[in-house]
């Protein structure tokens, strides 16, 4: 909820921001949204909110210790889509990380059958 009371405070001063600002600024105005830019912003969105979910669904059948240990996950997977996906190779030491994030996940997710 304090999240989205902050949120909410903060609308009203960007929208008095907005009216403030002068249209001769000699600042180009911010382009339109199209719909190639909405699917491009709104498919990850509807990937995080699925995954939101379904982590949610995944914490009522786990113990929660071992729900947050699983999650670490999520660091390699990143770690591999750096490295796959972007094109950007990680170094030694980044490659132990993972391997030992990845080790440490198989053992807590064994020991919890």
């Amino acid at each position: 909820f304090a999240m989205f009371l902050g949120m909410s405070c903060a609308l009203p001063a960007h929208f008095i921001n907005e009216a403030c600002k002068s249209k001769d600024s000699g600042m180009p105005d911010t382009p339109k949204l199209g719909l190639k830019g909405v699917l491009l912003l709104g498919l990850p969105s509807v990937f995080d909110l699925l995954a939101t979910a379904l982590t949610t669904v995944g914490l009522l059948h786990i113990p929660a210790s071992i729900w947050q240990l699983l999650r670490g996950g999520a660091i390699v997977l990143v770690a591999l889509m750096k490295n796959f996906v972007l094109n950007d190779p990680l170094n030694k030491t980044q490659w132990a990380g993972v391997v030992v994030i990845a080790v440490a996940i198989a053992i807590v997710g064994y020991s919890s059958t």
